[in-house]
């Protein structure tokens, strides 16, 4: 590991993690909400997030809840969540996240498998 680049109060950014020191920090920040890891092709980047950007997040998501509201569109909402996938070396941890367009395939599904839901978008895409 190379030394952390600072770039401000709020966050830290550490260059040649592995995926599995990744993995092993998710773990040990399950309880630690308010902590949101980043993960790009050995670049970690962990951020805690301060007040004015909680009121950001906040009105936005109440934003696309009224407007899916008022277009009738069925919404998942899963709030923040992990989504990983290995393949690709990349991790991110939204604070709120939607599925809208997509919605249909995830409804009732209780743990969704990034992997597995692309390869069904992709599949739907070539009918």
């Amino acid at each position: 590991m190379t030394a952390a680049l600072i770039q401000s109060p709020d966050r830290v950014i550490l260059r040649h993690i592995s995926w599995q020191t990744y993995q092993s920090l998710i773990r040990d920040f399950e309880q630690e909400p308010a902590i949101r890891l980043t993960y790009d092709r050995s670049t970690l980047e962990i951020r805690m997030p301060l007040d004015p950007y909680e009121t950001y997040k906040k009105l936005l998501g109440r934003l696309v809840e009224a407007a899916t509201e008022e277009l009738n569109l069925e919404i998942r909402s899963l709030g923040s969540r992990t989504c990983a996938r290995e393949d690709l070396a990349r991790g991110l941890e939204p604070d709120q996240c939607y599925y809208i367009q997509n919605e249909a395939l995830v409804r009732g599904v209780e743990q969704i498998d990034l992997s597995r839901f692309l390869l069904q978008i992709w599949q739907l895409r070539l009918t």
